[in-house]
């Protein structure tokens, strides 16, 4: 907290992150393939570790709060492709990441977020602010997840499987279906 201002200036700071963040992709080999070690995710530092990487989703520089974070994968080569973080839930709907996940349907997703902001992939009604999570293709019935309680692992085992299941239109138009229920609740509200 403070660094970046502190060095570049109240006003500049902002401009220099952009270079700096690009420097710093070419100092760091972000090829990460998932592999014998699974998934393992520690809820005392909120931390995942995958393919050899350790991410911490704590959103550190602000506040303690943990980032809603999805990372997509190629469901065939198990390589990382995309990591999209929401620190402290900003710019987060309530079928935001559901509307990312059904865009990567076909591949394999791994998301860490509020129940609450996984309508049609968690369910909701008990506790909304509890942190839930998700592994599977979207667009499958095949998937694992549900509240997180504690420590928790996906094995490679696992993950080969679920890399493999089938897209079945039945779910995915049932998916679709929630997620057009809620942005028609929405506008409902919005309206009123």
């Amino acid at each position: 907290p403070g660094y970046l201002p502190g060095k570049f200036g109240e006003n500049n700071w902002r401009k220099k992150s952009v270079n700096l963040m690009a420097a710093g992709s070419t100092l760091w080999d972000n090829e990460v393939i998932l592999n014998q070690k699974g998934i393992s995710f520690n809820d005392t530092n909120f931390s995942v570790s995958m393919g050899g990487r350790e991410f911490n989703l704590r959103s550190w520089a602000i506040t303690n709060i943990p980032a809603s974070t999805l990372f997509i994968f190629d469901n065939r080569s198990l390589r990382l492709e995309k990591i999209k973080t929401y620190p402290f839930d900003k710019e987060l709907q309530r079928a935001t990441l559901s509307n990312e996940l059904m865009q990567y349907k076909d591949k394999l997703a791994f998301v860490i977020s509020r129940v609450g902001n996984l309508p049609g992939f968690a369910d909701p009604r008990n506790n909304p602010e509890r942190w839930a999570f998700f592994y599977g293709r979207p667009g499958s019935s095949s998937f694992t997840g549900g509240p997180i309680t504690g420590n928790f692992f996906i094995p490679f085992e696992l993950i080969q499987k679920l890399s493999k299941s089938e897209i079945e239109d039945s779910v995915v138009s049932t998916r679709r279906n929630i997620l057009q229920t809620i942005k028609t609740n929405n506008s409902i509200r919005d309206e009123r």
